[in-house]
Parts: structure tokens; C-alpha cells; sequence
């Protein structure tokens, strides 16, 4: 890199100063700037001085003083004078720069032509004048310069005045002038008057006098006094520039900070207890789900400034000879804040917190499943607010080390989270799953009466747990559908169900037992249902029947029977209300097996010619075997049939002359009843 030295003038009476290199680049960029100043200010002299009486050396070293106070900020800068500047003067003078009390540029010493070297000397030797007192020293000798013009005005114009007067008199004749001066000598003023007439002079107004312009002349000055100047000007930017190095030797450039903090200008020790009073000014405000915002000071936990040599590191490695980069470029760097602090403070102060008291440990809800207007429906997870103590020390720690000002407890993984959350996969694929099962809508008609099987019994036959999951098992679905199958038909059948019947003599009877009546077949009816379940149809349908009766609902008698009264052994056919039939009967014998069994009964078959056997011997015999004409069967082995045998009928005959506990009808009687007896009529027995 090319660079320039300036070699400091020695002086007794400010001290001893270094050669300074600076970077050609930085000198170029303050000669540029201080030569186009120059060169404006060239331009317009005239009508510049013409309007404020401002002088152009003045102006160019204003200007001069602008850029330097620029450069290097409020430090005081020397005054340098060009007044005692000639045209032709050689520049003979140094630039020196105190760092001990700032950056200050001394006055430039300017020779003039003609003027002895001691004369120079001398003036060179002249006490430094302080600013305050210099310019009041300028504003005098102005006045006094002022003055001075004033009075030689005033002279030349009262010479003026009597040269015209000497004039006029010279055309005047001797009786004129003792006219005028009548104490006069005629001849005395005679004789002072010249004999010849001199010449009237010409004379230029000294008010205002006339210059012919000189352009080369000019010209020439101008160059030399703005070469002198820039010349000077150049030194003293140099100079300015290496002490404004050297002042940031041991100080922080413009535009530096320190974990934010602004540390222009600073030593290392003000930087340094600046990051001190900003560190321990700390505190650590912690928010967390349902409490209020709280605090945790320095102060509580024993927080302290632990100082290190980061900050004397960043010193040394700057660049102090390129500060001007740094007015354009600002220099933030980040050091470690080493402070200490107490874990177990730490610790204290956080079992303090609101969140962290026992009451507010809510523990979270899983998501899960519910059944809601018809369909099963997500219910999602709760979060709770219970936290991890450990996790939040460790976390609440390490913000207090990275001198963190804030902790959201929401966004850190501290709380107790649900195991199950409404966007879980599984939990959707069973929601879907169990829906199609609730769609399923299933009406049994049981005549004008209905049940309805759908959603709000099915979801019951489905396990789910506290923590959402849902168990469809086949086995236990199965299970659940031939339970309710089962509780249907307790319902709904009447087969062998007791009853409540009224005689055709008028007396109430209860009737117990039988074959007719309602009897869902459970085995058929739950593989059907099981199957609808599962396809999630909507149908409505009778159940899947074993036996049926004539009428549907409890009464499922209605008006068309035949009713058996074997308490006084006669028998009356009812169809539609109506009788249509009735006889006398002898009914089994009162003994154990040969009683005729009650209930409500229907006619299995009807048969003519038919052998009645009873039950088969060891040897190999039946108990009897008897032909009958009319065969009609209604309770196992019991049912309806002639019998010629039989010498009368109803009264007391079943106790003497039973029989084995058929319906024994005369044989007239048989004939009618086989030819208008059904299937399908009930047949109701009672005492």
C-alpha cells in the first residue's frame, strides 16, 4: 500500500510529535475535497467579495476549518491565518497534532517576498494566541484599519479641495486677490503669483480610484495564493487525519457497538462499565399459559458482571488509521457477557411463580370420541397447565446465562402435552369407522307398534377408553348384537308367556305355557342385524320369527280362539267374536302324567285315521296304541280327537275315566271341528 509521511515541526513549547503514515487513498480523498473548495471559491471571488466583504483567503481557509471540524468532530483545531499571505509567497510552515489535549492543527507559516527571515522568525516566535482572545485582537485591528482608511479619505479630499482653490487664484489679477484679502500687499501677492500659468493637473477621485485590470497579472497572483493555500491545506488534512489515528488508538471508532450498546469514542474501561451497568441492570420476565406476566430480578438470584478481555481484543483488533471508514460504516460486534449467577436462587425464585404452584398443575386431556347428534364426533385435547419443573429450571437457567429478557413458557416444550390430539391419524380412521357403524338405522314393526335400533344403543357395543381409543372388536360386537337380539325377543315374545284371559264364563284366569305366540329366532335375527351394523344400512322390518301368532303386540289372541275350560270340561270355538263351536269333553285324568297341561297352544297338524300310541315298554310294548278317526294335535302328544270309547262327556268323567291327557270329543263333535280348525288359532287351556 502506498502512503505519505509527515514529518512533525519540533517545538520546544508543545511538545515532541511522530512521523505519521497515512494511506495515499485518504490523503487523495481530503486533497479532492479541499482543492474543489479552493476552485469555487477562485471562481466566484469577486462576486462573492463583493457581497458579503468576506476576503477569499478567509473563505478557502473557513472552508478548510469546515472539513477538518467534519473529520474529526467538536476537538479545538488551531487557527490558521493567510492574511499575512503575498502572492508570490513560498509556504514555510508545519502541521502538529497534541494528542495529549486532542487533535489541533497550528498555524501555517507563510514567508513573504521581501521580508527578512528574521522579521519572520519573530513572528514565528509570537505567542500563541487563544481563540477567544485572537479574535478580539482581529476585530480591534479591523477597527484600527478602518479608522486609518477613514482618515486618509478624509485627507485626500480636503488636498483636493486646496489644489482647486490654487488654481482658481492663479487667474486672478493682484486687485482680485486684495479684493479678496484686502490686508494683503497688492505687490506681496503679486509677487507669489508664478508668471507663467502651470498646468491644471489631473487628478483621479481618491474615494474611488480606477484599476485598470491586469487579467495576466491576476491571473498569476490567484494561482500562487491558491497553490499556497491548498499546499497548507494538504499538511494540515494530513496531519489532522494521522492525529485523528492516533486518537483512536486506545479509544473505539464512530459507529461501534457492543451488544448493542453504543461505545463510540470510549475506552476500553468506559466500554467496559457500560456493558457492566447494562448487564447487571438485568431481569428476567417470564410468561406462561393462564397467569400473569412475572419478574425475576438480578437481585434474586445473585446475578454479577464477570469482566474478560473480549472487549480488549476488539480494541486491539481495529484499524484506528481508517476512522474515516468508520462515519460511513458502523462496527456492531457481539462478546460473550460472562456473568455468574445462583442455581439454587434460580431455583427459589421460580418455585415462587404463579404457573408453578400445585393448584394451577392441570394435568392435559387426550382427544377422543364422543357421540353427539347421531354421529361420534372428536372432542379435542384439553392442554392443561401443568409443567415440568425440571425442564422450566433448566430452561429459566439458560436464559439467565444468554442474559435473555423474556421466557414465553407457550413456546418452549415445558408443559405436559396429550398423548392424543384431534389430528391424530388413528383417531380419525376410527371416528370414520365408528360412524358407519352409528349411521346404521334399524326399525322392527311389531304391528302398529315400533323399535328402533340405531346409533344411540350401537355406540354403547363399542369400547372406548379414557384416552380416546376405540375397541371394535367382532367378537364383542357379535356378542353385543345377540345380547340385544335376546332382550328384544324377552320383550317382544309371547310364546309360553303368561296371560291374562277372560273366560267365556266370566271369570279371569291367568295362562301360563304353551306353543302359540310371538318367538323371534335369535341365532337368524343377529347375524342379519350384525350385518347391517356393519354396512351401516337403514332398514325397517319385522325380526326374524320362530313362531308367529295371529294378531301382533301382548293381545296377540285377538277374538278368534278356541278356548278349553277344564274346570267344567267344555270347550267353546270363538271366530271373530263370534261362537261357532262348542262341546263337552273329557279331558286327562288328575295324575302327574296324564293331566292335560294349560297354556296357549296352536294346532300343529290335523290328521285323519291316525293310531295313538303311548310309550314303548321294556318289552318292547306300548302302553296302549288306539285308532281315531279326526287326529288334530296342539301341545306335544296332546291335541283333539274322537272318542267312540267314551260312554258320556263333561262333568266329572276326567276323574274316574280320563284320559292319558288328550282333549277326548264325541265323535260328532270331532267330525265338526276338524272340518273348521287351523293352524293359526290360538288354542287356549286353562283350569
Amino acid at each position: 500500500m502506498s502512503s505519505k509521511k509527515v514529518k512533525p515541526e519540533k517545538k520546544k513549547s508543545r511538545g515532541s510529535y511522530e512521523t505519521v503514515e497515512l494511506p495515499a487513498q485518504e490523503v487523495k480523498k481530503a486533497l479532492a475535497q479541499l482543492q474543489a473548495v479552493a476552485v469555487s471559491e477562485r471562481e466566484n471571488r469577486e462576486d462573492r467579495e463583493d457581497r458579503d466583504g468576506e476576503s477569499f483567503e478567509s473563505k478557502i481557509e473557513r472552508a478548510m476549518q469546515k472539513i477538518v471540524s467534519d473529520t474529526v468532530g467538536d476537538e479545538p483545531i488551531d487557527h490558521i491565518s493567510s492574511a499575512q499571505r503575498a502572492p508570490k509567497a513560498k509556504t514555510a510552515g508545519t502541521v502538529k497534532v497534541a494528542r495529549a489535549k486532542g487533535i489541533r492543527l497550528d498555524e501555517s507559516l507563510v514567508r513573504k517576498e521581501g521580508v527578512p527571515e528574521e522579521k519572520e522568525a519573530a513572528a514565528a516566535k509570537e505567542p500563541e494566541v487563544p481563540r477567544p482572545q485572537k479574535k478580539a485582537r482581529e476585530e480591534k485591528d479591523q477597527r484600527e484599519k478602518d479608522q486609518r482608511e477613514k482618515d486618509q479619505k478624509e485627507k485626500s479630499q480636503e488636498e483636493d479641495a486646496q489644489g482647486q482653490g490654487s488654481l482658481r487664484d492663479q487667474d486672478k489679477t493682484p486687485e482680485d486677490l486684495q479684493e479678496k484679502d484686502p490686508g494683503k500687499d497688492p505687490e506681496k501677492i503679486q509677487k507669489k503669483t508664478p508668471e507663467a500659468p502651470r498646468p491644471k493637473p489631473i487628478r483621479q477621485e481618491r474615494e474611488r480610484p480606477v484599476i485598470t485590470p491586469q487579467p495576466e497579472k491576476k491571473s498569476r497572483r490567484g494561482l500562487v495564493a491558491a497553490s499556497v493555500i491548498i499546499g497548507v491545506l494538504l499538511v494540515g488534512t494530513v496531519g489532522v487525519y494521522a492525529g485523528v489515528g492516533n486518537y483512536y488508538q486506545d479509544r473505539f471508532l464512530p459507529g461501534t457497538s457492543i451488544n448493542h450498546i453504543d461505545c463510540s469514542g470510549m475506552t476500553e474501561a468506559q466500554a467496559e462499565q457500560l456493558i457492566r451497568r447494562s448487564v447487571e441492570d438485568y431481569s428476567l420476565t417470564v410468561y406462561a399459559r393462564d397467569a400473569e406476566p412475572q419478574v425475576i430480578t438480578a437481585e434474586a438470584i445473585d446475578y454479577k458482571y464477570q469482566p474478560h478481555d473480549d472487549v480488549q481484543k476488539l480494541l486491539e483488533e481495529q484499524e484506528p488509521m481508517r476512522w474515516v471508514d468508520s462515519f460511513f460504516n458502523e462496527h456492531a460486534y457481539t462478546v460473550g457477557e460472562s456473568i455468574s449467577y445462583d442455581r439454587e436462587k434460580v431455583r427459589v425464585q421460580m418455585g415462587q411463580l404463579d404457573c408453578m404452584q400445585p393448584d394451577r398443575q392441570i394435568q392435559p386431556v387426550d382427544a377422543h370420541l364422543e357421540y353427539q347428534d347421531g354421529e361420534f364426533t372428536i372432542i379435542p385435547e384439553t392442554a392443561g397447565t401443568a409443567l415440568d419443573a425440571e425442564k422450566v429450571l433448566e430452561l429459566v437457567c439458560k436464559c439467565v446465562e444468554e442474559s435473555q429478557e423474556s421466557l414465553d413458557l407457550e413456546e418452549q416444550d415445558v408443559y405436559f402435552t396429550a398423548a392424543v390430539t384431534k389430528d391424530d391419524q388413528s383417531l380419525v380412521e376410527e371416528r370414520d369407522h365408528l360412524n358407519s357403524y352409528a349411521r346404521a338405522s334399524i326399525t322392527y314393526t311389531f304391528g302398529d307398534e315400533t323399535e328402533v335400533l340405531n346409533g344411540e344403543v350401537i355406540r354403547n357395543w363399542i369400547h372406548v377408553s379414557e384416552d380416546g381409543s376405540v375397541d371394535i372388536n367382532d367378537e364383542a360386537l357379535e356378542q353385543n348384537v345377540y345380547n340385544y337380539v335376546a332382550e328384544l325377543a324377552a320383550r317382544r315374545d309371547t310364546l309360553g308367556a303368561n296371560r291374562t284371559f277372560t273366560a267365556s264364563s266370566g271369570r279371569t284366569v291367568n295362562v301360563a305355557g304353551g306353543n302359540y305366540g310371538w318367538q323371534i329366532d335369535q341365532y337368524a335375527e343377529a347375524i342379519q342385524l350384525l350385518e347391517e351394523i356393519k354396512n351401516g344400512e337403514v332398514v325397517t322390518r319385522e325380526p326374524n320369527y320362530a313362531s308367529t301368532a295371529m294378531h301382533a303386540g301382548s293381545d296377540d289372541i285377538g277374538d278368534t280362539y278356541i278356548e278349553v275350560d277344564l274346570a267344567v270340561q267344555h270347550m267353546y270355538y270363538y271366530r271373530e267374536g263370534a261362537l261357532i263351536f262348542e262341546s263337552d269333553f273329557v279331558s286327562g285324568k288328575p295324575e302327574p302324567k296324564k293331566q292335560t297341561p294349560t297354556g296357549v297352544c296352536h294346532l300343529y297338524y290335523k290328521k285323519m285315521d291316525e293310531v295313538l300310541r303311548g310309550e314303548k315298554q321294556e318289552d318292547g310294548e306300548y302302553e296302549y296304541e288306539t285308532p281315531v278317526q279326526y287326529w288334530m294335535p296342539f301341545n306335544g302328544g296332546v291335541g283333539f280327537h274322537d272318542a267312540a270309547w267314551q260312554p258320556s262327556f263333561g262333568g266329572d268323567m276326567y276323574v274316574y275315566n280320563g284320559s292319558h291327557g288328550c282333549i277326548n270329543l264325541p265323535p260328532e263333535k270331532a267330525a265338526e271341528l276338524y272340518e273348521i280348525i287351523d293352524t293359526e288359532t290360538p288354542i287356549v287351556v286353562f283350569n
